[in-house]
């Protein structure tokens, strides 16, 4: 009905310029907040915010980082905690994984996996809690066995 009422009223519904709530933060200050959130990756947003406050003066809340971040393809994530490989588990998985790559899925079907717990060796409080990583197709992690 509204939509009715604003055709007839101004003869278009298109959106007026200047309608709703500014945006806290200018182009200039989205650029400068995603340069510094790739070099300090381990930042969190609330800090991104006091950096954002102490170079430019213009104070945006956690939430307003996040989405600015969201914006230009950033988001947080959680470092995964597991186990290192040696040179010599690598050798052996791999190994393991040119042996069975040409499985059918009926052998697959017969295996019971037991073990699919990650065991940490490293100490948690070592790593950051919070990583920005970019979503582009290239970078998502591939689990793939090499042929030949």
């Amino acid at each position: 009905m509204h939509i009715l009422y604003v055709k007839y009223d101004t003869g278009s519904i298109e959106r007026k310029p200047g309608q709703g709530r500014p945006r806290a933060s200018t182009a200039t200050e989205d650029r400068y907040l995603s340069i510094i959130a790739r070099r300090n990756r381990g930042a969190t947003a609330s800090q991104l915010s006091r950096d954002l406050y102490a170079a430019t003066g213009t104070r945006a809340s956690r939430v307003t980082v996040s989405k600015r971040l969201h914006e230009i393809g950033l988001f947080a994530r959680r470092h995964a905690v597991c186990a290192s490989l040696t040179s010599t588990n690598r050798r052996v998985r791999l190994a393991w994984c040119r042996e069975h790559r040409d499985w059918s899925m009926d052998q697959w079907a017969t295996v019971l996996f037991t073990d699919e717990s990650r065991n940490g060796c490293l100490p948690k409080h070592r790593l950051s809690p919070y990583v920005h990583m970019e979503r582009t197709r290239d970078r998502l992690p591939t689990l793939q066995c090499p042929r030949n």
